[in-house]
């Protein structure tokens, strides 16, 4: 999810894209993963503007910097913003998936913002060898996703990272994979983004 400080003037997506198109590059954004640097230039990318990026080592010092005003903005999984963002010292400006949040359901999209086809997902695969004989392969997809399924394993998923299980086949899987590979790809290439 986009957010920023409490104190920061940025009350809106908008605001922020107003901002960063009036004066390129002022506008910062922390990144403190891969993921997160992937996702801040896609949206820079998406919405025709320039942030100025700003590499940390993790989130804490992100979140401590965001509180203090030391940098505009980050993207943050929702889990560890939550607590910030109950406790009013963060303020969410929008989510980062397709669908609101259940726990923040006035909290926007970014593509409800204004930055159409948007989306950053965290997602955990399961995987397994290439030269698993295939009908383990088949057990093994049915035995995770009855298991992923439940009522049970889904209001885990909910309660403790306050994420929604999207349970698909290892099919589904591979083509999201190689989906990304490409959207991605092409900003690594457009970027120059290392891995370091």
């Amino acid at each position: 999810m986009l957010v920023t400080g409490a104190s920061s003037p940025y009350k809106s997506v908008a605001d922020v894209l107003a901002a960063a198109r009036r004066n390129p590059h002022t506008v910062s954004l922390a990144n403190y993963s891969y993921h997160y640097r992937l996702g801040g230039l896609q949206l820079q990318q998406m919405a025709g503007i320039d942030l100025n990026h700003i590499p940390y080592k993790g989130a804490a010092q992100v979140q401590t910097d965001l509180m203090g005003g030391a940098v505009d903005l980050a993207l943050l999984d929702v889990g560890g913003a939550l607590p910030l963002l109950r406790a009013g010292k963060l303020r969410p400006l929008a989510v980062t998936t397709r669908a609101r949040h259940p726990e923040l359901p006035d909290v926007p999209t970014v593509r409800e913002s204004g930055v159409a086809n948007y989306e950053l997902s965290v997602w955990i695969g399961f995987g397994i060898s290439s030269k698993t004989p295939e009908p383990i392969a088949q057990k093994l997809e049915a035995s995770l996703l009855k298991a992923l399924g439940t009522p049970e394993f889904r209001n885990f998923a909910a309660r403790t990272a306050y994420a929604e299980v999207l349970a698909e086949p290892g099919k589904q899987m591979r083509a999201m994979i190689a989906s990304e590979r490409v959207r991605y790809g092409e900003l690594v290439k457009k970027y120059d983004v290392s891995a370091r």
